[in-house]
């Protein structure tokens, strides 16, 4: 089983994250981050690729969960980016 990721090993964290990625992105484990999705503390993460079968999630919208339950940005706000995140992935399908 690998180590935890260090930030010093991921100088520039890429916009969509693996399971692990994203845990330590957040400076969880991946067995809390996964418990954390669950509970709706972190953004469900998004199947990818041709058949659908790579996970990840989207580092941006970690950022705005962080700073919804941080009180950094306004939940109407992060409501109405959550919409505007859906009618786009709708318009490209």
């Amino acid at each position: 089983m690998p180590g935890r990721l260090q930030i010093a090993d991921m100088p520039a964290w890429p916009r969509f994250l693996s399971r692990v990625e994203a845990a330590a992105y957040v400076g969880v484990s991946t067995g809390l981050f996964d418990t954390e999705v669950a509970a709706g503390l972190w953004p469900e993460p998004q199947r990818r690729g041709a058949q659908g079968g790579r996970i990840t999630w989207d580092k941006l919208a970690i950022d705005r969960a962080a700073d919804q339950r941080s009180g950094l940005q306004d939940a109407e706000v992060f409501d109405e980016d959550e919409e505007i995140g859906r009618k786009i992935a709708q318009w490209r399908l």
